[in-house]
């Protein structure tokens, strides 16, 4: 089953309506959270996505750690981000991604 935790209710709502088959056929729920405090049962998860929300983590390591708890073995985690605007390049978040959270992420498994 796929998890999608979401902090924005208005991103709940929109994946609610984009997903309601697969919700309804029980493939997939819908929950809005925190990620550092997921309520999900160890192991469990088969895959966690991140859209654009990197940008939001209180904490990089404690997210990372979380969400490794939740994935069941050989789950799978998927991040997305905007480094700009068409023609742009967000240099600060791309040189965060690397200094920061590509370390984190293999020091916590993925």
């Amino acid at each position: 089953m796929l998890r999608d935790l979401i902090s924005s209710k208005t991103m709940v709502r929109s994946a609610t309506l984009r997903n309601r088959q697969a919700i309804q056929a029980n493939r997939a729920t819908i929950q809005r959270a925190n990620m550092i405090h997921l309520k999900l049962v160890h192991e469990t998860v088969e895959g966690i996505y991140s859209i654009r929300t990197i940008y939001f983590w209180e904490s990089v390591d404690r997210t990372l750690q979380e969400m490794y708890r939740a994935l069941r073995p050989g789950g799978r985690f998927v991040l997305t981000y905007c480094d700009g605007k068409a023609r742009e390049v967000g240099e600060e978040l791309h040189e965060r991604i690397e200094r920061e959270f590509i370390p984190l992420a293999n020091k916590r498994g993925f």
